[in-house]
């Protein structure tokens, strides 16, 4: 776990009531980077009692194949399946691995989708039960 003054990553939370909203970014991600703000996003969402969440995020890297299959997993771990996670990747350059992740992740218990835009993300998240 990464030191609370070593993080490489800034995280900003926001209530919007129906769902936590979070931000993250950085200049570099790692497999370690994310497994530690992807654990704190998931210990926000059960202290405040959400469900769904949307995340937000903008490294300008994207970690390996093999990392990002780590990650899914952990999150798949970290979230329990109670967790709706709506995903947002601001380098759309990414999106084709990040989908690779989504398909892990909801392999193995996740009920979530990653987007290219936060309007659509947010659509969706306020429309599942």
């Amino acid at each position: 776990m990464e030191n609370q003054d070593q993080k490489t990553y800034k995280l900003h939370f926001e209530n919007r009531e129906k769902y936590l909203y979070v931000f993250v970014e950085g200049e570099i991600v790692t497999k370690e980077s994310a497994i530690s703000f992807y654990r704190e996003i998931f210990s926000k969402c059960e202290e405040l009692g959400f469900i769904k969440v949307l995340i937000e995020e903008n490294f300008k890297n994207q970690i390996p194949i093999s990392d990002l299959f780590e990650v899914a997993n952990f999150m798949a771990i970290a979230s329990r399946g109670k967790t709706k996670i709506a995903h947002v990747d601001r380098q759309e350059k990414d999106h084709e691995l990040n989908k690779f992740a989504e398909t892990v992740a909801v392999n193995r218990g996740i009920y979530g989708k990653t987007f290219i835009n936060s309007e659509e993300a947010e659509k969706w998240l306020l429309d599942i039960e």
